[in-house]
């Protein structure tokens, strides 16, 4: 038998053509970029001008309601006047630190002049509030009628701060203890 000798394929010199992901990256880099950079732009430029709109727009549309519930409302009776403290944080007497307690307190006064008044007298109620909630133990905050009695408490407090029956209704919007 004769060998027979095959010739093999030459080899190509030339490297093949690069797939088409190689040729999608500059692509697919710039349009990542840009998203990236118009979120960015979106939020640190469009987002608060768009908060600031909203938040001008939402007066209007709350007095549009209010007018609605007042036009529904008996003759003679008007809503009640409330002021709010937010962001009241103390410590609870005999926890050394350990423990904090955050809470928004609102007032409902009896009319829009005693409003003013209390809003003359801010830093002298929180003062107040702050002392009163800071003689509290955590026992007594975390009671389950603890707003009940801190409320009377505090009540018992503003009346000798701006006189009987200025404050008619006090509410704890926001209690967090810690």
């Amino acid at each position: 038998m004769a060998e027979e000798k095959t010739e093999e394929p030459a080899t190509p010199t030339e490297p093949a053509p690069k797939g088409g992901i190689a040729k999608m990256m500059p692509l697919l880099g710039g349009v990542v970029g840009g998203l990236a950079l118009g979120a960015i732009l979106g939020f640190t430029v469009l987002g608060p001008k768009l908060a600031h709109k909203t938040a001008a727009a939402a007066p209007a549309d709350s007095a549009k309601a209010g007018a609605k519930s007042g036009a529904e409302a008996k003759k003679g009776e008007t809503a009640p006047s409330i002021y709010q403290l937010d962001n009241l944080v103390m410590n609870p007497a005999a926890s050394g630190g350990a423990h904090f307690l955050l809470m928004s307190v609102a007032l409902q006064v009896k009319d829009a002049g005693t409003l003013e008044t209390i809003k003359g007298r801010d830093a002298e109620l929180r003062d107040s509030i702050l002392r009163l909630c800071s003689s509290k133990t955590i026992d007594q905050i975390t009671a389950s009628n603890a707003r009940d009695t801190l409320s009377v408490d505090l009540l018992a407090v503003l009346d000798k701060m701006f006189g009987k029956g200025t404050v008619s209704k006090i509410y704890f919007p926001q209690f967090v203890i810690q």
